[in-house]
């Protein structure tokens, strides 16, 4: 089996809020998330590159310069979550304003305006992951000029930190939980995953899902569809729903990855409504 598929990079348009899109070579499953490979967004001081767009999420490598901004308050039609990797950023959510850091995830659930800028003093770093995809030609974003031009999601914001809440430990891996259905989160599963040293590789797993890993510490290798890979930090591994795959860690460092399983958009779009009002 082949061990490449097919990507496109998409930058949101700060005009119109539809996507620009520039055909790119074949990719491996596992890519690199580098600034030098990020594109002006045509919003201040902010680069962005789609490293992953398969019809179940989008994720986006982000850098803002101090001083800079994204868009202008807005809403998405489609779960959010911000992964906070170096600097300090505001965000503001519905009628909040906070402060995110290196470590930080934030929830936006679809429908909740906001916004994010960078006024640190030096730049800041994150992803983006947008679930399910947003289908070619719709718009990135809906524009808006005030908090109460739309109703108020049913599912709430939250901010939680890289390696904390609710955990589970097998062997030598200790696996945090971000989000879930527990926590309010519906469209995904994300958690923060540690394997603490060097281990045999485990058997290959089929998931029913997309998966999608990003290394933040240390150097993860997988086996992809029968193909191994040693994979650095930054590194962002993509597998399609139905392709065997495992990961394990042989160094003798410890490894840490988020771990962001997605379903498909026909699984998504059984869900109940999320945008209706509170009674």
């Amino acid at each position: 089996m082949a061990t490449h598929v097919t990507d496109t990079k998409e930058i949101p348009s700060r005009t119109s809020g539809r996507s620009r899109v520039r055909e790119k070579p074949l990719r491996t499953f596992v890519r690199q998330v580098r600034l030098d490979a990020a594109a002006d967004t045509g919003y201040p001081g902010y680069r962005g590159v789609i490293a992953a767009s398969p019809e179940s999420a989008i994720a986006i490598g982000c850098w803002i310069e101090t001083g800079g901004s994204g868009p202008s308050l807005h809403l998405h039609a489609c779960d959010q979550f911000y992964v906070f990797l170096a600097g300090h950023t505001t965000v503001q959510l519905g009628n909040d304003v906070h402060e995110a850091g290196a470590g930080d995830v934030i929830f936006i659930p679809a429908g909740l305006p906001h916004c994010n800028w960078n006024n640190s003093g030096a730049q800041e770093h994150h992803l983006e992951f947008f679930v399910p995809g947003i289908r070619p030609g719709l718009p990135m974003l809906t524009a808006l000029t005030s908090v109460d031009e739309v109703p108020t999601p049913v599912a709430a914001p939250y901010t939680r930190a890289i390696g904390t809440g609710p955990s589970s430990s097998a062997g030598a891996s200790t696996r945090w939980t971000i989000a879930d259905e527990a926590s309010g989160v519906r469209s995904a599963r994300i958690d923060t995953v540690e394997l603490a040293e060097c281990e045999a590789p485990g058997d290959p797993q089929v998931l029913d899902v997309d998966h999608l890993m990003f290394v933040l510490d240390g150097r993860l290798t997988v086996a992809i569809a029968g193909q191994d890979t040693v994979c650095d930090p930054q590194s962002l591994i993509v597998i399609p729903a139905g392709v065997a795959h495992s990961e394990w860690n042989k160094s003798s460092a410890p490894v840490r990855y988020l771990d962001v399983q997605v379903p498909a958009p026909e699984a998504y779009a059984s869900l109940a409504p999320r945008l209706s009002t509170h009674q």
